[in-house]
Formats: structure tokens, sequence, C-alpha cells
């Protein structure tokens, strides 16, 4: 309905918000118009721009497939939000399936985030998707590695486990039996 209206909006000649117009357009899976929409809105007064449309215009990129164009608004975010213009970066990725390039990103995160609000999380995929890979050994690491560095998370035991599991798999037993080393790979 609020697409609609949008469109009906627009076809009467009626002036609007930019941003309201990317946002409906976005949920509506609408890019182009959301592309012109948040363009417009970012090429206005600095203290009127919202600051996640950046966002909004790289998901509305991804989501005509301009991928350089996403990771360009991305780089953009970044000058103003570097910690979510990092974690962004790992979920595209992820979602196009460059799983080695989003693990980078995430173990990036976490390296120059350890505090943030998705470092736990970053860390947790990054040994996901090694074993994702087929790559146990690096997965034993990265899950060791994160419940050392955040042994508080909700997710440490699981991480020691997993680790613990494919220790086994490897014939490493010693691992297995105690998997933390003391030594964090972030």
């Amino acid at each position: 309905d609020t697409y609609l209206g949008l469109v009906e909006r627009v076809e009467a000649g009626q002036p609007g918000d930019d941003y309201q117009r990317g946002l409906v357009n976005y949920h509506a899976r609408s890019y182009a118009p959301c592309i012109a929409a948040f363009t417009r809105h970012l090429e206005g007064s600095a203290e009127t721009v919202q600051p996640n449309a950046r966002l909004f215009l790289a998901w509305c990129y991804e989501g005509v497939g301009d991928t350089a164009n996403a990771f360009g608004q991305l780089d953009l975010l970044a000058n103003t939000n570097p910690a979510q213009a990092l974690i962004e970066r790992g979920r595209m990725q992820q979602r196009l399936v460059q799983l080695a390039a989003a693990a980078d990103s995430y173990l990036s995160y976490v390296a120059q985030f350890p505090d943030g609000s998705e470092a736990v999380d970053a860390a947790w995929t990054a040994a996901n998707i090694a074993e994702w890979l087929g790559e146990p050994e690096t997965a034993v690491s990265r899950y060791v590695a994160m419940a050392e560095q955040f042994s508080w998370a909700d997710n440490a035991a699981e991480a020691l486990f997993r680790a613990g599991w494919l220790s086994v798999s490897l014939g490493d037993s010693d691992t297995a039996s105690s998997p933390g080393s003391g030594q964090a790979v972030f």
C-alpha cells in the first residue's frame, strides 16, 4: 500500500522526501527508483542526510546486481561509520558467495572493533566459513580464538565443542581434549 501510494504521489507530481521515497522503493524491491531517490537525498545538505542512506543505496545497487557500485557505497560509508561498513561488506560478500573474502572482512572487523556489537557474530561466522570451505585446521583455530576472546558469549562453549569435534576428525586428539591454545588468531 505504501508503495502504491508513493507511485500515485509521483504520478501526480507531488514532491516528496527522497529518503522516504528511497526506503519505500527499497522495501518494495524497486531498486532503480530507490537508487535515484537515495542519490538525490545524499546530494542534499549534510545536515539533513540520514546516516544510513548510503547503506540503503549500497543494498539497492546490490539489488540490481551492480556490486561494484554497492561496494563503492560501502567504501564511502567507511568514511563516517567504518565499523558498519566493514561488517556490511562481509555480509554482502557472504550473500554473493564470496566466502573467503567475507571471512577476511569479518576477521578485520573483529581485529579493528573487538568491542563492537557485531564482534562475536563476526568471529563465529568467520570460523563457520572456514568449516564450510573445508578448512578444518583454520576453523579450529578460529573457533578457539573466538571462545577465548569472547568467553562470555553464549556460543563460546559451542565454539570449543566444534573445535574439539573438528580436531577429532583431523586425528588431533591433543587439541580435541584441550582446544584452548592461549593464542588468539584475530
